[in-house]
């Protein structure tokens, strides 16, 4: 039978294990986040990762980052200019979980509007979320076209989550000083009204499998259809089944006939070969069932599950090629001096097993469809080797979880 919201603890269990993994990457200095830390446990109640762990951790968020910038540095066109004041793009989080990345955005403008903060600070002054830590780690958000006002960004998880996520933001003094960088976070109720709005920043609590909930938790949020829109989900898709998902893509293609969007999604592919298998009866362990890998195990399903969907164009790569291709040269230089890592075939296997999608809907020479094709171009310049033999004993003991 189809999985109910009680049934759903173990898929939100993995908020908490992709929050380790990140954790890990920034204490070794893979990542700059400095809300990490606040949003999950100490890392030394939770382990370090292994490096090839920590490497593709880095890799995830830096491409998904990447997209989320080359987003934010399009021309949103004339008509966003017409749909809210001051609002010209939006990013709809879907299965946000404990993600950060609308706080590190915040924070990046703020850097930008105020290039001393955090200077002269008194030893005993509450942290400064807008004073620059590890700035030359990882800082993937150039702001130089936006800012935090013009961005609209709406967070939608399981209520649970949600709430959690609230409370963590109203009792911590970083995140709630960052919050009231984004805008007045004493007024805005986080007790839990649903749904909560701290200026351009907003959390939905829906299910996802339940169409007319979400709808109606966006547009409480404010959600706009006529502003150019990236959604982003990360190993969100993977654990609906395969009619709920497309559902869920057909509903949001069919909300943007008249607009622009474009999605971009994490997910977890190739689950027919021994390496493949392997993932699955790992995350089965814990109580989760990979749907969406199992109905959609290929690159080019993972495509035509959106063409199918009523999605105008999509292009999915796996990570190993992302790795190679899509993220700058520099900084991979840098995260691989940071730990020794002799497992490369592992690491082969790995990045060949998960992969990033992007799909678009909207008018030929938009600035949306104009994105998609650069993006497209960036993924696919070249195509990865054939597939290593995969050892069954490297696959077992590895934590493959999100």
């Amino acid at each position: 039978p189809p999985p109910t919201m009680a049934d759903q603890g173990p898929v939100m269990a993995t908020a908490d294990d992709a929050m380790a993994s990140k954790l890990s990457a920034v204490e070794l200095g893979y990542l700059s986040d400095p809300f990490a830390q606040h949003f999950g446990a100490k890392q030394d109640s939770l382990g370090r990762r292994i490096p090839l762990i920590n490497r593709g951790t880095w890799a995830r968020v830096s491409a998904i980052d990447k997209i989320v910038d080359q987003f934010l540095s399009v021309d949103p066109g004339v008509g966003a200019a017409e749909a809210a004041p001051g609002v010209t793009r939006q990013i709809i989080s879907l299965g946000a979980g404990l993600d950060t990345r609308a706080f590190r955005l915040a924070q990046a403008c703020g850097q930008q509007a105020r290039p001393d903060a955090g200077a002269g600070m008194a030893a005993d002054e509450p942290a400064n979320p807008l004073r620059a830590e590890h700035s030359d780690l990882g800082a993937h958000f150039h702001p130089e076209n936006w800012t935090a006002g013009s961005v609209k960004y709406i967070e939608v998880d399981f209520p649970e989550l949600i709430f959690r996520k609230q409370k963590l933001i109203r009792n911590n003094r970083v995140l709630h000083a960052m919050a009231q960088v984004m805008g007045d976070a004493d007024a805005a109720d986080l007790s839990g009204v649903h749904p909560v709005k701290i200026g351009p920043y907003s959390m939905v609590h829906a299910d996802l499998r339940e169409i007319d909930s979400l709808g109606k938790g966006l547009a409480d949020a404010g959600f706009d259809p006529s502003l150019p829109t990236l959604i982003v989900t990360e190993c969100v898709l993977v654990y609906m089944e395969a009619s709920q998902s497309s559902d869920l893509l057909r509903w949001i293609a069919g909300t943007f006939a008249e607009g622009q969007a474009l999605l971009a999604c994490f997910e977890m592919i190739r689950p027919d070969d021994r390496f493949g298998r392997v993932m699955v009866s790992n995350i089965r362990s814990r109580g989760c069932e990979l749907y969406g890998m199992l109905a959609f195990p290929t690159l080019d399903a993972q495509e035509q599950r959106f063409i199918s969907q009523q999605w105008s164009y999509a292009k999915a790569a796996d990570m190993l090629r992302i790795y190679t291709n899509f993220l700058g040269s520099s900084e991979k230089d840098r995260i691989e001096r940071l730990e020794m890592m002799d497992e490369l075939e592992e690491w082969q296997l790995i990045m060949q097993h998960y992969c990033i999608g992007v799909a678009a809907v909207g008018p030929d020479q938009s600035s949306i469809h104009n994105l998609f094709t650069a993006l497209s171009e960036d993924m696919s310049t070249l195509a990865p080797g054939a597939l290593p033999a995969p050892p069954l004993t490297v696959a077992a003991k590895l934590p493959l979880v999100d």
